[in-house]
């Protein structure tokens, strides 16, 4: 009866051995939000494709759900360790928890873009670290679009990819 306590230990430590379930594959993005309808609210693992001459694609990795942005469509490219404010209300965003924000530095691109209406929409995609530097080279080189990073640590990391840093930017409300 001395290993009742013991396996209970094991257990209780043992979903926190290889870091928290919500964590993501270093080679995956995740969709955190935007204004998109054609993916689910909440986080949606899956890969980004930049294969194709006229688009960008998304593609959930459970459930095929995709988003498709044109290259020419595309009107701003922000990367940084947080989802931009004028973001954080659109749909899925809202209900994003804000612990998990906190573990460790993230990796967010957003990009705005026109939607065949001509409505402006936006997509923010969490990287995984593996993919960081491709994704947002293939981003500004396809786009043509400039990369502005959030902050100078951002800016550092990436070297030459960031066209600019952006001022630091205070949310609503708070001063």
């Amino acid at each position: 009866m001395q290993r009742t306590p013991a396996i209970a230990v094991l257990v209780c430590i043992a979903p926190f051995a290889s870091g928290p379930a919500w964590a993501l594959d270093p080679r995956k993005a995740m969709y955190v939000g935007g204004t998109v309808s054609s993916l689910p609210p909440g986080r949606v693992e899956g890969s980004l494709d930049f294969s194709a001459a006229a688009a960008m694609f998304f593609v959930a990795a459970k459930g095929g759900d995709s988003v498709a942005v044109q290259w020419k469509s595309i009107r701003d490219l922000e990367y940084g360790p947080r989802v931009p404010p004028r973001w954080k209300t659109a749909r899925s965003l809202a209900s994003l928890p804000s612990f998990l924000s906190k573990k460790s530095r993230k990796h967010y691109v957003t990009i705005g873009y026109k939607d065949s209406a001509g409505a402006d929409q936006a997509v923010v995609f969490e990287l995984g670290d593996e993919i960081i530097r491709r994704t947002l080279t293939a981003l500004k080189e396809k786009s043509g679009k400039p990369l502005a990073c959030q902050d100078e640590q951002a800016g550092q990391e990436l070297g030459d990819i960031c066209s600019s840093v952006l001022p630091p930017e205070t949310e609503p409300g708070k001063n």
